[in-house]
């Protein structure tokens, strides 16, 4: 015996293997297709870089990794064991609680072997389904080894997975040296030899009575359940009998096992002392000797079947005592007493699997509810983008757009005012505005949608600027991206083309050859309006090449353009203009852009 323990001890020592455990700086994605998500733990050899994933190893490399300190194999198996997951229906659906590691704003992931993430609350047990799961799942928690369970292993147990360590058999000696073994060796050998002195051999192997239950029908957990003990009990107590149902595969060959079982007696636990065993049809099999102590952890109807059994043994052995005819009455009424309790606790447990029942049916239906709002959520946040960065911008843009917008809606206002005998006013004023709405860019309403739903709501659903952003890293390159994009499709054009129309406006009786009120009421507010627009100009990121109308251009000749055209129809009437005016502006230019001019 104790040279079987030391062979024992030394064939364990000498598989020890040494690996470490490193922490992934970004996301990565092996040659298999695996994902392996950024802050996940996992074992590997460092010097081969062979990643162990489950029960699979994988070559990395090209990835971001650190040294994690201070987790060991004991940090994976106790975080395993704090996982409880246990089996709702048939329907392979499991109840995960993940409550001891759940932290406010802490993201809990299950991960499906096809890469996809659900991610889990912690707030209550979660349902999931592993169906469509694949060979393998895993569950991330931070900061904590990442967890992977085999579907395999899932199946066989369907109680719960965290009273067996499925992940890697054999890895939790990975961590100890071979003097860590050979001195553990010679303290067990010690403790053997004193163990068997003292009478540790007889303790363990004391004789042990089996106790039998009836198997009819049914699922077989069921009938382990309510015999006191988990199904892997159940299947190691009568391995001759169940030890194949591991290997079936289809439901159709478990069932035709379970029909062949029906009606035989299976060991349901293992008692010190004879007891009296009770099959499912209720026939009272050969008494044994009553005892007078029960085991809490036998079935209730066993304990009241015992209880039955052990009245009437004391009855039979007074009934010819003359003296004893008040303890029989009283063992009598205590008799019918536990039988009426035994109906009650049966009519009781009746209850309650039809409570379980109905709650069962409401966890499917909810967690069904939560799959539908799941799905809509996150056809939602493909569609909109959180773009928080790009608000101060479009704050900007708003504010320099309402200010142009005002000087617009009071050319319009001032031009329903003119005289309508004025006929030459109100046709160049026409002209000027319409020249105006013709040249601003086709896109600016839409851009004005998008720029204020990003300043009022800090996301955007445009697509187009959704797909220009996405490959961009910072949100400094972000904005300046967007800045350029909003510039170039539209700034740059409006701003040029309101610049032209308050100068135009401001130097109205130029045109018209007359200084009627309603031409100085024009020609004064435009010339404060010009003023500000200019200082706004700045304020969403273009230099301006500013040139007046009707002066000379040699001031400005370092950023002027010379267009040699025909000037438009209104500047024909303009009379007494020097030599080198500037007769129109073309357009305006902005940083290395030239102002585009027609000279006199």
């Amino acid at each position: 015996m104790r040279l079987l323990i030391l062979i024992l001890l030394l064939t364990i020592s000498a598989n020890v293997l040494s690996q470490n455990y490193i922490q992934f700086n970004e996301q990565y994605q092996t040659a298999e297709g695996v994902i392996i998500f950024k802050d996940e733990i996992y074992k590997a050899d460092t010097t081969q870089k062979i990643l162990q994933l489950g029960n699979k190893s994988f070559i990395y490399k090209d990835a971001k990794i650190g040294n994690i300190k201070n987790i060991t194999d004991d940090d994976l198996i106790e975080t395993k064991n704090r996982i409880k997951i246990t089996k709702i229906d048939d329907d392979l659906s499991y109840s995960v609680d993940i409550s001891e590691f759940y932290r406010y704003n802490q993201i809990i992931k299950f991960i499906r072997q096809n890469n996809s993430v659900v991610e889990l609350s912690g707030s209550s047990p979660e349902l999931i389904n592993i169906k469509n799961a694949g060979k393998y799942f895993r569950i991330i928690i931070p900061n904590k080894p990442s967890i992977v369970y085999l579907k395999e292993d899932i199946l066989y147990n369907s109680e719960s997975i965290n009273e067996k360590d499925h992940l890697n058999t054999g890895e939790y000696f990975n961590k100890f040296t071979i003097w860590h073994y050979l001195i553990g060796s010679l303290i067990l050998l010690v403790i053997a030899v004193f163990g068997y002195l003292y009478g540790v051999k007889k303790l363990f192997f004391k004789k042990k009575y089996p106790i039998h239950k009836r198997y009819d029908s049914g699922d077989l957990n069921d009938f382990a359940i309510e015999s006191g003990i988990s199904r892997e009990q159940l299947i190691r107590y009568n391995k001759k009998e169940l030890n194949s149902y591991l290997d079936l595969k289809t439901k159709k060959e478990k069932e035709n096992f379970k029909k062949a079982l029906k009606g035989i007696d299976l060991i349901v636990g293992y008692s010190e002392t004879p007891i009296i065993n009770m099959p499912n049809n209720g026939d009272v099999m050969a008494p044994k000797p009553p005892d007078d102590t029960f085991d809490d952890s036998q079935p209730i109807q066993q304990l009241l079947f015992a209880m039955e059994q052990r009245i009437l043994t004391r009855i039979s052995s007074l009934v010819n005592n003359k003296e004893a005819a008040q303890n029989i009455e009283i063992l009598q009424r205590e008799l019918e007493s536990m039988r009426l309790k035994n109906k009650q606790v049966e009519g009781e447990i009746i209850k309650v699997r039809n409570d379980n029942e109905v709650f069962r049916s409401d966890l499917v239906k909810t967690n069904r509810e939560k799959q539908e709002l799941e799905n809509i959520h996150l056809k939602y946040t493909e569609k909109i983008v959180f773009v928080d960065y790009l608000e101060p911008y479009a704050k900007a843009i708003t504010v320099y757009y309402n200010f142009c917008n005002q000087g617009f809606e009071k050319a319009v206002d001032l031009y329903e005012h003119l005289d309508s005998s004025n006929l030459s006013s109100t046709n160049i004023v026409g002209h000027f505005l319409l020249k105006f709405i013709k040249n601003i860019p086709s896109s600016t309403i839409k851009w004005i949608g998008i720029i204020n739903e990003i300043a009022e709501s800090k996301t955007t659903a445009n697509q187009d600027l959704i797909r220009s952003l996405i490959q961009i890293p910072s949100n400094e390159e972000k904005t300046n991206e967007f800045k350029k994009i909003l510039l170039k499709d539209v700034f740059e054009k409006y701003t040029s083309s309101i610049l032209i129309l308050t100068e135009e406006l401001k130097n109205l009786s130029k045109f018209t050859n007359e200084n009627t009120a309603m031409n100085k009421d024009f020609e004064v507010f435009f010339t404060d309006f010009s003023k500000e627009l200019k200082s706004k100009v700045s304020t969403i990121g273009l230099d301006l090449n500013f040139v007046p109308l009707f002066e000379s251009y040699t001031e400005y000749v370092a950023h002027i353009k010379l267009v040699s055209k025909n000037c438009s129809l209104p500047y024909r009437n303009v009379r007494g203009l020097p030599k080198d005016s500037v007769l129109e502006i073309v357009n305006y230019g902005f940083g290395n852009k030239e102002t585009n001019v027609i000279v006199i």
